[in-house]
């Protein structure tokens, strides 16, 4: 299953864009994620796809294409968690990159 994900906001409006520990740039954002591997829980042991390609936008945002592919329970768990319900709801609304 393949997702298209953002992981960084705007540069402008980054709510962290006060604490230079956590704000980018729009020169800082323009790193290749393609290949980094895709957890949950920010888990080392619970990988569940990869980003396959990325690209920024012109107002500093940073946006991925993931590929949700292993083939366990907890790879179906993790496609299934982050598809809308027939209520439109999420059970989870991101996961993590490492």
């Amino acid at each position: 299953m393949y997702f298209v994900g953002n992981v960084l906001s705007p540069t402008l409006t980054q709510p962290e864009q006060h604490d230079p520990t956590f704000a980018f740039t729009k020169e800082e954002a323009q790193f290749d994620l393609k290949g980094v591997p895709i957890h949950m829980e920010h888990d080392d042991k619970m990988k569940v796809g990869r980003v396959t390609r990325c690209w920024n936008n012109k107002d500093g945002s940073k946006w991925i294409v993931g590929k949700l592919d292993d083939p366990s329970m907890l790879g179906c768990f993790a496609r299934h968690a982050v598809q809308k319900s027939s209520k439109g709801t999420r059970y989870y609304t991101g996961l993590s990159l490492t």
